[in-house]
């Protein structure tokens, strides 16, 4: 009962005159997060997600530099868990690690370091399931979490110039998050539709990275190959718009945008053992002015269920995570 995989994309920002102009619409930490299926037979779990981003991205000539391209891979490893506190209420934290790297121009940059945690709470509205008399059976959950910031946001390198916003850990904002995860099924086959806003708010560069509005729609179908082990194959389409950063008031054209993606998973289970992984593809986009051109996402995951067992439907939580995905 779990599901994988939303990305988004987006820009990042400059915070010094050399940093603002040089590939400010590339992806990073100061995304927004995505959804996904959890499994809910046991209140609660821990876990570990890798995930990978590749991005494309030209950045225009402007006065003070030439044209540039520049092709970035953004890794994160996700240490996450959830814990049930009540019956209808779930608690989840994620603390991401990512290690990024940037060719611009043929020269390589890399970071790493620890990145922005979340803490989200959900609470479930309904949740028929468990219910022996509905043939339809659904649940609705809502949220709202917070964004610490927790990782650096202002790692130079070896001469003191500061890295690109899109390469740093952190964000240096503690934002807003509310979702809303609607899930229906009949048999072994579902549906899920979750939505998520995400309210930025400025850091003390006086940048404040844009308001991000997410949405997908997947299909999923529940399958048990013996006593101790399942799988979930899914389908689905998602959407992520953001509107463009600000920077001392002023908007960054290179940033903001939209993109949709199609993306196929899998996850298998093992008695307490969850294990999945998923890729996503570009459909259409616009991204960081059209500068920027996403390649692909790739994530695979790992979780261990545990603590007293509980009757509910299978497929049905909502999953956070400040997936660093993109900027804006």
């Amino acid at each position: 009962m779990k599901h994988l995989l939303f990305l988004l994309l987006a820009g990042a920002v400059l915070v010094t005159p050399r940093t603002a102009r040089a590939c400010d619409v590339c992806g990073c930490s100061g995304g927004g997060g995505y959804f996904g299926i959890l499994p809910q037979f046991q209140r609660h779990f821990f876990g570990m997600r890798w995930q990978e981003r590749v991005l494309d991205s030209y950045s225009p000539a402007s006065s003070l530099d030439p044209a540039s391209n520049a092709h970035s891979i953004f890794r994160t490893l996700d240490l996450w868990g959830r814990w049930y506190p009540l019956r209808r209420v779930q608690v989840l934290a994620f603390v991401p690690v990512h290690f990024f790297q940037q060719t611009e121009n043929e020269v390589l940059t890399s970071t790493r370091g620890l990145g922005d945690a979340t803490l989200l709470a959900n609470y479930s509205v309904f949740n028929t399931g468990d219910s022996v008399s509905r043939t339809w059976k659904h649940s609705l959950q809502i949220g709202c979490g917070i964004q610490l910031p927790t990782g650096k946001f202002r790692l130079t390198d070896s001469d003191g110039v500061r890295y690109h916003a899109n390469l740093q850990p952190g964000t240096g904002s503690t934002d807003a998050l509310i979702n809303i995860v609607y899930t229906l099924r009949r048999g072994s086959v579902g549906m899920q539709f979750d939505a998520q806003t995400r309210v930025n708010t400025e850091n003390p560069d006086r940048y404040r990275f844009g308001h991000r509005q997410n949405a997908a729609v997947r299909l999923f179908w529940w399958k048990n190959l013996g006593r101790r082990v399942s799988i979930l194959p899914r389908a689905g389409v998602t959407l992520d718009a953001a509107q463009r950063d600000v920077w001392y008031g002023s908007e960054q054209k290179e940033t903001g945008g939209y993109a949709a993606f199609a993306d196929l998973g899998m996850d298998v289970y093992l008695g307490n053992l969850a294990i999945g992984a998923g890729y996503q593809t570009p459909l259409q986009y616009h991204l960081g002015n059209g500068n920027v051109t996403p390649k692909g996402n790739l994530a695979v995951s790992a979780t261990w269920a545990f603590g007293r067992k509980k009757a509910m439907m299978m497929p049905a939580v909502p999953v956070f995570r400040n997936v660093q995905a993109v900027k804006n």
